[in-house]
């Protein structure tokens, strides 16, 4: 344990400021892939809205991504970084301010959602390619699959009981939604502060739309899109079959 805190510390500062910061915004990542899609049914018992949540979801995610990269030329990537996190607190209290849960309140709550996703994983995938080399790229994945594994198996737990415990208590489960969405924007906040620390620095300003590739690209591409067909089951179904 000693070396492997020496090893982490040994690591420039930004390396470390870029993995608690992505450590810090990881435990709301459970809550937001599970829990408020099972919101969306609980309150509605309609799995058409849970589809168009997630819908909305990854429709913003590519779309956010082009205006992201517009965006980097005029502001910081750690202002863009932090409005990522901070849009997904955002997203969940506009679902929880709905005071019923429509199709067009749940597409826009989705659309923000997605804008979250695409700012955050646009200047993430960046900062690690940026913020890591060749002898420790493999030791900065390593040690966020880690950490995001144990966090993806305690806070699912965590949150699921206190939902329960909360709704046997009060009788209010919608009460017991919106103390969770007060503490996923606690931790965005948080995260945010942390990646405001960092002395990160724009990408260099070049051409970042293609339409031509290689073609071992295109057979990537192939696999990214059976990765999201995968992708979008895993994120859709756990909800229903919770309900």
């Amino acid at each position: 344990m000693r070396s492997e805190i020496a090893h982490f510390k040994s690591q420039s500062y930004n390396f470390k400021v870029l993995v608690l910061t992505n450590l810090i915004y990881s435990i709301v990542l459970p809550v937001i892939d599970i829990f408020v899609a099972a919101y969306v049914m609980r309150s509605s018992n309609d799995p058409v809205k849970v589809v168009v949540y997630q819908l909305t979801i990854y429709s913003g995610i590519p779309i956010t991504f082009l205006i992201n990269g517009y965006l980097l030329r005029t502001f910081s990537i750690k202002t863009l970084y932090s409005l990522g996190m901070m849009l997904s607190g955002i997203s969940m209290m506009v679902m929880m301010s709905l005071t019923t849960l429509d199709t067009v309140g749940i597409g826009i709550a989705g659309l923000i959602m997605g804008m979250s996703f695409g700012f955050y994983w646009a200047n993430r995938d960046f900062l690690a390619l940026a913020m890591t080399n060749d002898e420790n790229r493999n030791y900065y994945y390593g040690l966020e699959t880690f950490f995001y594994t144990i966090i993806a198996i305690i806070i699912p737990f965590s949150i699921g009981a206190f939902i329960e415990y909360q709704s046997a208590i009060s009788g209010n489960a919608q009460l017991a939604y919106r103390i969770v969405t007060g503490f996923v924007v606690f931790i965005t906040i948080l995260a945010s502060i942390m990646c405001f620390r960092g002395n990160f620095t724009n990408p260099t300003e070049k051409k970042f739309v293609y339409f031509k590739f290689d073609p071992y690209w295109y057979k990537l591409l192939r696999l990214a899109s059976l990765k999201g067909l995968v992708q979008g089951f895993l994120v859709t179904a756990p909800a229903m079959l919770i309900m």
